[in-house]
């Protein structure tokens, strides 16, 4: 079964939604969360999220100023991005604020184990931080500013369009634009404000070496049951 999440002031036309006369549609202004039966789905040009039942029915609105990422807590509460800040949203409207002071937030999860928020920032800081439920900052992921050309360091991060959170004290993410374009798993063995160690041994997670990145942008090391680019066709 599947449903249309395009918000009703969106044109159909596929020219309006990427095209140079219409408004850019593109992967950070729409989102969703579920938890149950239930889907939260954020439109950040409509300045709205919407809730939708197991039906496809949309069964409440809320104004929300700009919203991106929207997460769900185990209790069934909503959190938002909206602007700078991360708001706690119910269905009839009523909000509190619990983090601000961020910079370009994108995407965030909840680490169910912890509690606590995963909140991805874009450029400038490209950076994912851990806040907890009253939200205080615990601990900043990657370098200020992102991961640079260079010698590759895979705990830093460049373009994360998506994040969620392992269960476990880690997270994946996604980073489809920037070199090497990779799906990454990032564990945190020393505890929720210890560092992140990336993980190289699951399938379907990229795992790569300075020296393969260097050796050929297209090409990565399939042990492991890692996977990357393919080798361009002989």
């Amino acid at each position: 079964e599947t449903w249309d999440l395009k918000h009703q002031d969106v044109p159909r036309d596929e020219s309006q939604l990427f095209g140079t006369g219409g408004k850019i549609y593109n992967e950070h202004t729409i989102d969703l969360a579920g938890r149950g039966d239930v889907i939260v789905v954020s439109h950040k040009l409509q300045n709205v999220i919407r809730w939708i039942d197991g039906k496809g029915n949309t069964t409440s609105e809320a104004k929300v100023t700009a919203p991106r990422g929207v997460a769900t807590t185990p209790s069934g509460d909503v959190l938002v991005i909206s602007e700078a800040q991360v708001l706690e949203v119910k269905s009839d409207g009523t909000r509190r604020t619990v983090v601000t002071g961020l910079t370009e937030p994108l995407r965030l999860t909840v680490d169910t184990q912890a509690n606590d928020l995963l909140i991805v920032e874009g450029a400038p800081s490209e950076r994912i931080k851990r806040f907890s439920s009253d939200g205080k900052l615990i601990h900043a992921y990657g370098r200020e500013g992102g991961r640079k050309d260079g010698i590759y360091d895979g705990t830093d991060f460049r373009g994360v369009t998506s994040i969620v959170a392992d269960g476990s004290g880690g997270f994946f993410v996604s980073e489809p634009f920037g070199a090497p374009r990779r799906v990454a798993h990032l564990r945190n063995p020393k505890g929720r404000d210890g560092g992140t160690q990336i993980d190289g041994g699951d399938d379907g997670v990229i795992s790569l070496t300075a020296a393969e990145f260097a050796s050929n942008f297209t090409e990565v090391s399939y042990s492991n049951g890692a996977f990357g680019n393919p080798p361009p066709p002989k």
